[in-house]
């Protein structure tokens, strides 16, 4: 069951936009890390846009689907170039809420505060990718803000998400997926509907 939004939190339908992001903050509980994964592209050597990028997943206190559900966050830092987005995909059929925080609010930050807030976060019209953009861009030696997507999932799976300049690269990681409860009651109601029909042309 889906509670109350909670004034704070920034749903984000497909094929929506925002730059009016919220600050979430509270207790996280760990599920997964990706740990740190370099990145580099847009170039060889010194043209590189290089840094590391981390993936946490659990359960978010601020999550306005529950503290229960899965949210998924995002931290980089730049060493060399410029980081203009990071997109995370696999999210069509979930509810979506985007946040951020400057502060390590959970157990595992690797770089501790964030220097670069995000200026605007996008969802494709499918509800598959949702973007977080920085202009002006993150660049060598500075953090981005803790990157928060919660949703109603209540599991989580292997998947990938981006980093984007003049160029890109494919990181490994992790997404949410939706409780197999709506799945089934889905199709319970599809059965029932069938049944009805069914018996209304058998008469």
């Amino acid at each position: 069951m889906v509670g109350a939004t909670p004034s704070f939190a920034t749903s984000l339908l497909p094929g929506g936009t925002t730059t009016s992001i919220s600050t979430e903050g509270g207790w996280f509980t760990v599920l997964a890390n990706t740990g740190a994964e370099s990145f580099s592209f847009g170039g060889a050597g010194n043209n590189a846009d290089q840094g590391t990028v981390q993936e946490l997943v659990g359960n978010f206190a601020g999550n306005p689907y529950g503290p229960g559900d899965i949210s998924l966050v995002f931290d980089f830092t730049v060493t060399k170039g410029n980081v203009g987005a990071l997109t995370a995909g696999s999210l069509a059929g979930l509810l979506v809420d985007v946040g951020m925080n400057a502060l390590c609010v959970l157990s595992q930050c690797q770089y501790g505060t964030g220097t670069v807030a995000p200026s605007s976060v996008a969802r494709t019209a499918d509800g598959t990718d949702v973007t977080f953009s920085f202009v002006p861009e993150v660049t060598g030696g500075q953090n981005s803000y803790f990157l928060i997507i919660n949703t109603n999932g209540d599991n989580f799976t292997a998947s990938t998400f981006g980093m984007i300049d003049n160029g890109g690269e494919t990181m490994a990681g992790y997404t949410a997926i939706p409780e197999p409860a709506s799945l089934s009651l889905l199709g319970t109601g599809l059965l029932a509907l069938g049944a009805g029909l069914r018996r209304k042309l058998l008469t």
